[in-house]
């Protein structure tokens, strides 16, 4: 596992594998809640302005809801992303 640094002093991890083509972007910190944060940049495409979350780059083989198996938005290893309905991603969430 490698770290890419954002902001507002927090850091992601990836796995090896995938660290050369995610640090080749400038990522940073969305701050959703107290215990909730997750990994985002901004691409254009067609024209217009996208944010695009890490755990989504890295797996973009999954449609649908991505969840984080341990809870924790910055940890984007790929054996922690998996496949989930909603109602399974909302069964995540800490109180």
């Amino acid at each position: 596992m490698r770290t890419i640094q954002l902001t507002k002093g927090y850091v992601a991890t990836v796995d090896d594998e995938d660290f050369d083509r995610i640090a080749a972007h400038k990522w940073r910190a969305l701050v959703k809640g107290p215990n909730l944060v997750y990994a985002i940049r901004t691409a254009y495409m067609d024209g217009r302005q996208k944010t695009v979350l890490m755990h989504r780059e890295i797996r973009p083989d999954i449609v649908g809801d991505i969840d984080h198996q341990d809870g924790d938005g910055l940890n984007n290893g790929r054996v922690n992303l998996r496949p989930c309905s909603d109602s399974q991603n909302g069964g995540n969430r800490r109180k």
